[in-house]
């Protein structure tokens, strides 16, 4: 992906942690994968809640899930985009 990222200009969409992370609610597992994403373009990053959050086992807290960004991106959060 992150050739995808860098060399031919696609954008991620960080969101669904909860969905792929077997740390909830703190998903510190998700971390080193947000931050080598962000960190091969942070300008190409979007975030999402994902709500409303279908088809799973627990309900995230979607506030939760955007103080991740403070950790994925300390230094880069103010350039993600949120959608």
């Amino acid at each position: 992906m992150q050739e995808l990222i860098e060399h031919h200009g696609w954008w991620v969409k960080l969101s669904g942690a909860y969905r792929i992370s077997d740390d909830f609610p703190d998903f510190r597992d998700v971390i080193p994968w947000a931050q080598a994403l962000i960190g091969t373009n942070e300008n190409r990053m979007l975030w999402g809640s994902d709500w409303p959050h279908v088809s799973i086992p627990r309900m995230p807290n979607t506030g939760l899930l955007l103080a991740q960004l403070e950790k994925w991106a300390p230094k880069a959060s103010s350039a993600i985009k949120f959608w």
